[in-house]
Order: C-alpha cells, then structure tokens, then sequence
C-alpha cells in the first residue's frame, strides 16, 4: 500500500508540473535571470513533494519520481534552473540521510548530467520519432539510476535493484516519454503563436505603409480594414470606410466582382467608381 501510495502521489505531481507549464497562455520568458531563480526554487521545492512521499525499501532507502521530474527539467529548462532545482533536491536528500544517501544523492546527479548532456550534443542529432527519442532518454537517466543503487551496502543494493527495476526502467521512462511530449508540444506551440505574431507584424506595416489602396472585407462583403492610401484615393476618412457593405454599392460592376471573389474566383473590375461615402 505504501508503494501505491507513494507513486500515485508520484505521479500526481509530475503531470500537474505539465499541466501548469502547458495550461493555454502561460508563457515564460527565460532568458531573464530572476525568473530562472525563482522557478529554480519553486521546481526544487516540487521535487522535495515529491520525495516526501517516497515509498521505502529499507530503512534509509527512499524511492520516488526524482529522476523523472529532474531529468525533464534539465531538458526543458535553463541550466540555472536546472542546476538549482537539483541542488536544492540534492540538499534534502543529504539532509534526510540513511544507507541509501548515496545513491539517492547520486541518482539526482546522474539525471542532471544525463540531461545536460542529452541536450547539448543528442537532442537534434538522435534520428527518432519523438516519442522513441524521449522513450530512450527516460531509460538512458534511468539505467544510470539503476548503477547509482550499487552504492548501497551489499547486499542490499542487488536485492534494491531486482526489486524497482520493473518501475526505473519499464515504468518510469514511459511517464518521461509522455511528460516530455506533452511539453514538447506546448513550446511548439508557443513557437508557432510567436511566428504568425511577427508575420502578422510584417503583413500589418506592408497593408499600413503601402502606397497602393488596400483593404480587406469579410464573407459579407463589408470592409474590416483599409489602408491610409485607399482613404486618400475615395477622398474619404479609412474609419468612415470601415464597416461598408459593399454588396448594397450601387455600382453593378463592383457587385458582380465581388460575388465573383466570394465564390473563391478571381474577378476585376476596370472602370469608374463613384464612392458612396464621399461622392468623389
């Protein structure tokens, strides 16, 4: 019951890092240092939870979701975070003592390097789906999870190892492989909103500072946006042009262009034009 207990909790926590990280509009911007402490702090803080319901195996020897939770942030974060997050975890595992500080301390460390090193050198080289990728970075953190139980005392430390092997290297890189997906997303995501907002950027100072009168109309025919040049060209203020339906014109011409265009075919229409707003 303790195991169950334990891992349930475990788990609860990890995916609610998830959830919070990639709940719609939360975006952080990491590149300033104060922001990097503070998570620092707050994902250490999530991973001592964490090992505050840890399931035991003997007395001093803790097992929990550590591994999991520092190896993603070590790849979803700034080292800073990373490194502080670890470091804090690492201070309460010390402090916690018992036969299994060191591996447990250890066990941390490895998750930390593993990750750091994954991604600087493995992370856009490692030819894979990515959920093969991340499926294979969860076994790699854990397998040397598995080497750090050889510091507890023999023969404990075999015993420890055939007893979690199951959840360190079947269980454990599975919920790695689904967290660092769902992350994987969200920041793509964010990528993606950041590239239209530039594009829209770009498409707005072109329609705004264009020297050609431009403007858009919707599937009703009436006008949403127009430039300052197609103001000047109708002799009329852009606002008054705003909100116009053009299918009301009395200029035929322009009418059956404009059903033209919202039947999805290109139309045109060459010839005078008498604006309705200015009588220009």
């Amino acid at each position: 019951m303790e195991f169950i207990r334990g891992f349930g909790i475990n788990l609860i926590v990890l995916f609610g890092l998830v959830f919070i990280m990639t709940f719609p509009g939360v975006t952080f911007h990491f590149q300033r240092r104060r922001l990097q402490v503070f998570l620092g702090c707050v994902l250490g803080l999530m991973t001592i939870v964490i090992m505050m319901n840890a399931w035991s195996f003997a007395d001093g020897a803790f097992y929990d979701a550590r591994t999991v939770m520092i190896s993603l942030i070590t790849l979803f974060f700034p080292l800073p975070t990373a490194f502080l997050a670890t470091t804090l975890a690492v201070i309460y595992r010390a402090w916690l003592g018992g036969i299994g500080v060191y591996a447990g301390t250890l066990s941390m460390v490895f998750a930390f390097l593993v990750g750091v090193l994954w991604k600087r050198h493995l992370e856009s080289k490692v030819a894979l789906r990515p959920s093969l990728k991340y499926l294979l970075f969860g076994v790699v953190v854990h397998l040397t999870s598995m080497l750090a139980q050889l510091t507890l005392p023999y023969p404990e430390n075999l015993a420890a190892i055939v007893r979690v092997w199951p959840v360190f290297l079947i269980v454990f890189p599975i919920a790695t492989m689904i967290l660092a997906l769902a992350l994987l997303d969200h920041y793509q995501r964010l990528a993606d909103q950041k590239a239209l907002s530039i594009s829209e950027k770009r498409y707005r100072s072109l329609f705004d500072h264009a020297k050609l009168g431009i403007f858009q109309y919707n599937t009703q025919g009436v006008i949403e946006s127009a430039n300052d040049a197609f103001g000047l060209i109708l002799n009329a203020p852009t606002q008054r042009l705003i909100g116009l339906e053009m299918l009301t014109l009395p200029n035929q011409g322009i009418v059956s262009a404009l059903k033209k265009s919202l039947d999805g075919q290109k139309s045109s229409y060459e010839g005078p034009y008498q604006s309705v707003v200015s009588g220009h």
